[in-house]
């Protein structure tokens, strides 16, 4: 199975960021655990949230640009994804997470779309055209997705439509619907210390329903395609553009 692992810190400065984007680094590169495996099929750092854009979407407005926005209640720092047997080895392999002096939460979703809309898998290829620049496109959970409640058929196959669009114009590298949150798990590192915590989680605004990895040659054509993107909303929802810092990855 496969498992998206999000990683979150509850210290947005500068200075923490730089910590864990250099622990997290260190850990990809010399992490016997991780490297001599094939659990780890990829991994992608953000950018801090200021220098990305928000749309907030409705169902019958046009997306409105946040950019930039000033609530900034979750700070996404990464994303892995592992291909373990089941939730249980995802978990464990989320609690070898390195501490620090960082406070920091490691959530465990598992990845695939309740519509059945078809995954994409892929990473930003190592020949990436120098022209080019890589964005995380993030839909956050409202209260009908964390429940699982799957969106209308039509909304479904517009979503797939524009995937394959998508791969074909080379937009889109990767893209996965998660499992809602009832199905997740959290690990907090709190002074260094692991506490597991079993979802579902009450702060929906914090949670991830899915997300795409796209490559375009400005952060406004990044807008545009998720502008674009019939995204599964049943009252409104916001999308995060982010752009991506950095790349250790397998091909998958």
């Amino acid at each position: 199975m496969r498992f998206l692992i999000i990683h979150q810190l509850d210290n947005p400065s500068a200075e923490a960021m730089a910590a864990e984007a250099a622990l997290i680094k260190t850990m990809l590169r010399d992490d016997p655990v991780v490297v001599q495996s094939d659990v780890l099929l990829s991994s992608s750092r953000l950018h801090q949230q200021m220098p990305a854009a928000r749309l907030e979407v409705t169902q019958t407005h046009a997306p409105v640009v946040l950019d930039p926005w000033t609530d900034t209640a979750e700070y996404t720092r990464s994303f892995l994804q592992i291909d373990v047997p089941d939730h249980e080895a995802a978990l464990a392999w989320a609690q070898q997470w390195p501490a620090s002096h960082v406070d920091s939460v490691v959530e465990v979703r598992a990845v695939g779309c309740p519509g059945g809309v078809h995954s994409v898998s892929g990473d930003i290829p190592a020949d990436a055209k120098a022209d080019t620049e890589h964005f995380m496109v993030i839909i956050h959970e409202e209260s009908l997705l964390s429940e699982g409640t799957v969106p209308p058929q039509s909304v479904l196959d517009g979503m797939e439509r524009y995937n394959i669009e998508s791969v074909e114009s080379g937009i889109l590298l990767a893209g996965h619907g998660l499992h809602p949150s009832p199905d997740g798990a959290r690990v907090k590192f709190t002074a260094g210390k692991a506490s597991v915590i079993d979802g579902p989680f009450s702060e929906s605004k914090e949670l991830i329903a899915g997300y795409w990895l796209i490559q375009t040659k400005s952060k406004q054509e990044a807008i545009e395609w998720a502008k674009n993107y019939p995204f599964p909303v049943f009252n409104s929802a916001t999308i995060s553009v982010l752009p991506v810092v950095g790349l250790e990855h397998k091909h998958v």
